[in-house]
């Protein structure tokens, strides 16, 4: 509301002139909700949040991301570039990295890296950027996470790994992998041995039915029904199969199910 006096033949008048500002308001509470929540991410983001300049130096960080490199507070990041906190051998492939993102030359938008703490410490690290703009001003925005515990993590799979492979590749007792429906999809060279495969490939070709004696086809085919079916089987069991060659061999058997 805005009024302006005036007078007429010595007589006091006011121009008043109203605007519907309702639209207005409601932009304005728009952008101070927007605000308010961008803040609580950026602040209670357990990962690293950080806004740059265009050219890499802090400008704002959060406290998940301040305390990830060694730091008290944001005030002692201040002045530092995203490459301080980059292990030195890693630092070209960053630039790299950041180069083809503002010039989206790549649809990746994060990259692994190796972190630099400020006690020269190093820990692995997953560093994502955008690039936005305020008022023609380029800025970036950088989200790091700690990925130490994914990284150790994987670690423990792969050597998990390489642990059941040498149990399974060292077996004396044949052991194979078989789908649903009878067909071998992997099997250690006892079992192709005792079947009397050459290596496995022959033996991925090859089904549960080639191997069971005449009398038991009935039961092999109800075996495979109730394994398509999701319904229980026996998981030990005696049986009589014949290898390659048509010898018969006497053999005791554990099935166990896994997805």
């Amino acid at each position: 509301v805005t009024a302006n006096p005036f007078l007429i033949n010595e007589d006091h008048f006011a121009l008043v002139i109203m605007r519907d500002i309702s639209k207005l308001k409601q932009i304005e509470r728009k952008i101070i909700e927007s605000e308010i929540k961008f803040r609580s991410i950026f602040e209670n983001s357990l990962d690293g949040i950080f806004v740059t300049t265009i050219d890499g130096i802090y400008l704002y960080g959060n406290l998940s991301g301040v305390k990830m490199f060694g730091y008290e507070n944001e005030e002692l990041l201040k002045g530092k570039t995203v490459l301080t906190h980059i292990a030195e051998r890693e630092r070209e492939k960053l630039l790299e990295f950041i180069t083809m993102r503002y010039k989206d030359e790549i649809q990746k938008h994060d990259i692994d890296l190796i972190g630099l703490r400020k006690d020269g410490s190093e820990f692995p690290i997953n560093f994502s950027t955008s690039l936005y703009t305020i008022k023609d001003e380029f800025y970036g925005l950088a989200i790091i996470k700690d990925i130490t515990y994914q990284k150790e993590n994987e670690r423990k799979i792969i050597e998990s790994e390489i642990k059941f492979r040498s149990i399974f590749e060292n077996a004396y007792d044949g052991i194979g992998v078989m789908d649903v429906k009878g067909n071998f999809l992997y099997g250690n060279s006892s079992i192709i041995d005792l079947i009397g495969f050459e290596n496995n490939i022959e033996f991925t070709k090859a089904h549960l039915f080639e191997f069971v004696i005449d009398n038991r086809k009935d039961f092999s085919r109800e075996f495979i029904k109730s394994l398509s079916e999701g319904k229980s089987v026996p998981d030990l069991m005696e049986a009589t199969i014949k290898n390659k060659k048509g010898k018969e061999i006497d053999i005791e058997a554990r099935i166990n199910i896994f997805k």
